[in-house]
């Protein structure tokens, strides 16, 4: 938040404008098997009139990121790979924090006020590999002479 003293001597709060946007809110990966990766992508742009450097922070989780920090001209956009790789099956979440700051003169211009993060949620479904079950047909001995004996096939998930 920004503090403006108007004229009478109050203050007002006004929120700062986001320097930064992303091209999605939420990232849904496929069902995937366990040790096996999935990958996604989002776009991150610099909607601010000056240079910004971001900064990605995710808790530690299934999900992981390629680039976790850069900086962005005005208008410059960049895709960030996202990848799945659970190593247990279920239902899985986590959230990604994209802060920026702006840079004037190749530093973080400190005293101009910190944005909100941006936040993305990642989630994904760790399936258990499907196994195809089958039995052979087998002729058993019966009292009036051999018998052939079928054994469904059961698909185990």
């Amino acid at each position: 938040s920004v503090n403006v003293i108007l004229a009478g001597g109050e203050a007002a709060t006004q929120s700062p404008r986001s320097q930064i946007s992303v091209s999605s809110k939420a990232v849904t990966f496929p069902a995937t098997q366990p040790g096996l990766a999935a990958n996604s992508s989002l776009s991150l742009s610099n909607t601010s009139p000056g240079l910004v450097q971001w900064r990605a922070v995710m808790e530690p989780s299934f999900f992981s990121i390629a680039q976790s920090s850069g900086l962005l001209n005005p208008g410059q956009s960049v895709k960030l790979g996202l990848t799945f790789k659970p190593a247990a099956p279920g239902q899985h979440s986590a959230s990604l924090a994209i802060s920026s700051v702006p840079v004037r003169g190749g530093l973080e211009a400190a005293s101009l006020p910190s944005q909100a993060p941006v936040t993305v949620s990642l989630s994904g479904m760790a399936s258990a590999p499907t196994k195809d079950v089958s039995f052979p047909s087998k002729a058993l001995p019966t009292p009036e002479g051999s018998q052939e004996l079928e054994l469904s096939a059961w698909r185990m998930m």
